[in-house]
């Protein structure tokens, strides 16, 4: 065990070993030994002198999940802040797309996302699936 964790090993006593010990001894060291490095440290510290369980596994962040069958069904819509432009301010972009067949239906630059940016994103949707049912 690093040498930093010495003195909060009777600390540690009082402590049951779970993984939110780390961050009670972090705060203890922060607090009362003018500790500076961070709580990944302290625990990666704690697993390794075995004084802390790891975690159970949880699932997958993200699972995988077949697409739906047809176009329409689903739609995802999304925001992303960034410099677009060169010269320009931060804009954030919404893109709201098809999940069946990764169709765009609206891409566009907004000051800011929010609930106006949601239903404009919809209504260039709706206008898209409009005009293709128009053209068939």
């Amino acid at each position: 065990m690093a040498p930093m964790l010495r003195p909060s090993t009777v600390y540690l006593s009082t402590i049951s070993r779970t993984t939110a010990a780390s961050g009670r001894v972090h705060e203890h060291l922060l607090r009362d030994h003018d500790f500076s490095w961070g709580y990944t440290f302290i625990k990666t510290q704690l697993h390794a002198a075995g004084l802390e369980e790891r975690a159970k596994r949880r699932g997958a962040h993200r699972r995988k999940r077949e697409r739906k069958p047809c176009e329409g069904m689903m739609m995802h819509q999304d925001g992303s802040r960034h410099a677009w432009l060169e010269g320009q301010p931060v804009l954030d972009l919404i893109v709201t797309m098809d999940d069946a067949t990764s169709t765009l239906y609206s891409a566009f630059l907004i000051e800011e996302e929010g609930t106006a940016s949601t239903f404009r994103a919809h209504q260039r949707a709706n206008l898209f699936l409009e005009s293709l049912e128009l053209a068939q």
